[in-house]
């Protein structure tokens, strides 16, 4: 998310700041935190007992179902035969019908999620059921989309509901039928308290049908309310899998790039931010954990040789990142198709980073992302997936692992977040995957950064917390020997 509004008091007592929350810091400068020992990073050793899934976290589970709704096309303009055409190129889908199917479902994410249920806001599949003409010039488009959602464990304790009752529930959610009119059209008026601006990139996440005068503005506006339904069917299958170790080191190096956003939306290079405390965190940590200083094109070059594998993290911080919207200067999609492991930290932006849909910066080999940032589990994780796609595999996982939150993301977590994962995707690296009773599977590491995220709300006394997982893993393949 891109705004900053939130928190404001609670900053002088944690030294903390949400990723989508809060609008400044108190002004201090805290001293860095004190390096913990490698072991303290590493997941936990325990013989035996490796349990994942396609989409993994030990606090939530991944629910899967059916999104069901109705949207019109404005072809007015149109002759009989290029209505005909419309209808025809809607009926057959593809990536341009999806997207457009995909804008709708973003207006359900605040009803739907009123209901403990954290959707992915793009759907995996889309069909259009029809594309009908009707008397006033306009198509309507009946379709189902294949959607997955994340609940918590958390939540449903607090809830006193459980996953069966969850999952014997339907969900409706009040969408426009035409979205891309909201913004322009209707403004304010369908607006909750906490909007700013009537963006549309952003309008949705604002969206209240409920408000008072909402109904009548979208009438006026000639955009009518349909219901859409959302049915769960059931949980994602289980199944052993580890981050693709082989392939990470096949050409004997891993490459990462941790990427730091400024916290602060006006924030100016020479200036205190969280995002230069994340990055000098970051830094301290890996020169004590005896990574050397060297050379890198842009931002700062570590390196560390163990065996025969040279391990490369090169970190960015905000002075070089600056306005990642846009990458004028194309260093993010450069450093994306540069490097193996690719961790960005910093705000959402709601959704609209759109250098991710640039399908050329993806190198075509296995990359394990951290999307580090604010409900980036309903924002990025198809994001990526659909332009990993292939053939071979339309699901886009076999060349993806997408580490994501659902929930609200705090700048002060995220070096240790970005080093927690680091550390131990690297030893599984080192060790093919297995050091004694310790199994470096991407549930363990995981556990190993919601333990983190877990102790930091206590020590910090915020108001929430982060829930980490992994998407994409269901089709991973690597197996070391000894896990055999």
């Amino acid at each position: 998310m891109a705004s900053l509004s939130r928190l404001p008091a609670l900053l002088a007592l944690s030294l903390g700041v949400a990723a989508c929350g809060a609008e400044g810091t108190d002004g201090a400068d805290p001293a860095l935190e004190a390096t913990p020992s490698e072991d303290q990073d590493l997941v936990r050793a325990s013989p035996g007992g490796k349990t994942d899934t396609g989409y993994l976290s030990n606090l939530a589970v991944e629910l899967e179902g059916t999104f069901e709704s109705e949207l019109r096309v404005d072809v007015t303009a149109l002759t009989e035969e290029e209505r005909a055409a419309k209808r025809e190129e809607l009926l057959a889908g593809g990536y341009a019908v999806q997207s457009m199917l995909d804008e709708q479902i973003k207006y359900a994410k605040n009803q739907i999620n009123a209901s403990a249920l954290h959707m992915n806001l793009s759907s995996s599949t889309a069909h259009v059921v029809s594309a009908e003409l009707e008397p006033e010039g306009f198509l309507k488009v009946v379709y189902q989309s294949t959607v997955e959602s994340i609940v918590s464990t958390e939540e449903l304790e607090k809830a006193g509901t459980n996953v069966q009752q969850v999952l014997a529930e339907n969900y409706a959610a009040v969408l426009p039928d035409r979205p891309a009119l909201m913004a322009e059209k209707v403004g304010a008026a369908c607006q909750n308290a906490e909007a700013t601006s009537s963006e549309a990139y952003n309008y949705f996440y604002y969206y209240d049908p409920a408000k008072e005068g909402c109904e009548a503005a979208m009438d006026a506006a000639g955009i009518r309310r349909v219901t859409a339904r959302l049915t769960l069917r059931d949980l994602a299958g289980n199944k052993t899998v580890y981050p693709e170790y082989d392939q990470l080191v096949a050409d004997g190096k891993i490459d990462a790039v941790v990427f730091f956003g400024a916290a602060e939306h006006d924030w100016q290079p020479g200036q205190w931010d969280w995002g230069t405390y994340g990055r000098d965190q970051l830094v301290r940590d890996l020169r004590n954990r005896g990574f050397a200083k060297v050379e890198v094109p842009k931002g700062d070059g570590y390196r560390k040789t163990v065996g025969d594998l040279v391990e490369t993290i090169t970190v960015i911080g905000p002075e070089v990142l600056k306005d990642l919207q846009n990458d004028t200067d194309g260093l993010f999609k450069t450093l994306v198709r540069e490097n193996e492991i690719v961790i960005y930290n910093g705000h959402s932006f709601y959704g609209s980073l759109s250098v991710l849909n640039d399908a050329s910066i993806y190198p075509g080999r296995y990359q394990i992302f951290l999307m580090s940032s604010c409900w980036s589990y309903e924002y990025y994780t198809k994001q990526i997936f659909q332009h990993n796609q292939t053939e071979e595999d339309p699901q886009g996982w076999l060349r993806a692992d997408v580490v994501n939150d659902t929930q609200m993301g705090w700048f002060h977590n995220m070096p240790g977040v970005a080093r927690i994962l680091l550390t131990n995707i690297l030893r599984g690296a080192e060790t093919g995957g297995v050091e004694g009773d310790r199994y470096y599977t991407w549930d363990r590491i995981i556990g190993a950064i919601n333990d983190f995220v877990l102790q930091a709300q206590t020590e910090r006394n915020t108001d929430s917390h982060e829930i980490f997982g992994v998407s994409g893993v269901r089709t991973n393949v690597y197996q070391p020997p000894a896990a055999n």
